[in-house]
């Protein structure tokens, strides 16, 4: 998850709400952007072109990647939050960490009652454009391989179901396991194929890679909706994600 605010100091600011947000392919996105890691604040920033354009540019980057993205075209600096140590009467300002923090719980106090004072047209651009729930990303990954499936050369048989395996990519914090964006295989039968690998091969890979294939040639709304389906239900080694295209049904199959 990821706020991207301007700010009177620095810029523009791209906050990620925890290390796991900053994947290779993401660091890469925001420094190809001139964004560079502010330590001070925990986030990336540009000090210049933070205007409303830039704000949806970068937040649309963002939203391919994967990402859950909250913008604001107005500074959040100007936003306050009770300090921990001070008195309850007494206020600091809100860094866009914070912020980010806060809005992981749309249901808890004080997003809950900010987002009762949202007008009913700004609700439904705001849910629209940044919230989807698991299923409606499921749905997201079932449209776009529909699409893959119909531009497939084949007997005319329609296909049944795809199959996605995991794939290990580096973050901020280590390696992290996630479903990679290629369909391993696209099956019109029932049976389930079997994806083990017969061997292994080590091969050394340069950094950035790996990122740069899926940037060129996955498809940005099929590795949007995987990322996401990743980081809300973590697949092990060996899992599978079969989409089963007759019944619109996304299920993660242990091995």
């Amino acid at each position: 998850m990821f706020l991207v605010t301007p700010d009177p100091i620095h810029g523009l600011v791209a906050a990620p709400r925890s290390p796991e947000d900053l994947t290779p392919g993401t660091e890469e996105t925001l420094t190809a952007q001139g964004f560079t890691w502010n330590s001070d604040i925990e986030a990336y920033t540009r000090p210049t072109d933070h205007s409303s354009e830039a704000v949806d540019r970068t937040a649309g980057a963002l939203r391919e990647l994967g990402h859950y993205v909250f913008s604001a075209h107005a500074a959040v600096s100007r936003l306050t939050a009770p300090a921990p140590s001070l008195r309850p009467n007494r206020t600091t300002p809100m860094r866009p960490l914070e912020l980010a923090e806060l809005l992981t719980a749309p249901t808890e106090h004080p997003v809950r009652e900010a987002l009762r004072e949202l007008a009913p047209g700004n609700w439904t651009r705001w849910s629209s454009r940044h919230w989807r729930p698991p299923e409606a990303w499921r749905q997201v990954l079932v449209s776009r391989v529909k699409a893959f499936a119909a531009g497939q050369p084949g007997d005319g048989r329609p296909a049944v179901a795809a199959y996605f395996t995991t794939t290990e990519r580096r973050a901020a914090d280590g390696m992290r396991l996630g479903w990679s964006p290629f369909v391993a295989a696209l099956s019109d039968t029932e049976a389930i194929p079997d994806l083990r690998p017969t061997r292994t091969t080590v091969t050394a890979v340069p950094v950035g890679e790996a990122a740069l294939a899926e940037e060129v040639f996955a498809d940005p709304e099929l590795t949007a909706a995987l990322n996401r389906l990743a980081v809300l239900d973590p697949p092990d080694h060996g899992d599978i994600l079969r989409v089963h295209l007759p019944t619109r049904a996304v299920t993660r199959i242990s091995t």
